[in-house]
């Protein structure tokens, strides 16, 4: 193949150059999609846990206020 460019060399040397570049850019595209993908699922998982505690202590706290409003209650009856 001719190459008009001087400073280059023709395409043919190139190729496995342009391959390698090709196959690290889609690798690293590829590493970086993976890392997404279990940050936002470690995330969920982190936030459906804080939720399950938020409601775990409300029911506690829940049931500590119950508690406390029928032993007032008690003395009185």
């Amino acid at each position: 193949m001719f190459s008009f460019n001087t400073d280059q060399p023709p395409l043919e040397g190139r190729l496995p150059d342009i391959h390698e570049q090709i196959h690290k850019a889609k690798a690293e595209k590829a590493r970086a999609r993976v890392i997404k993908e279990e940050m936002d699922a470690k995330r969920a998982k982190t936030k459906a846990a804080r939720e399950r505690r938020q409601e775990r202590i409300a029911g506690k706290r829940d049931a500590l206020t119950a508690g406390d409003e029928t032993e007032e209650k008690k003395p009185e009856a």
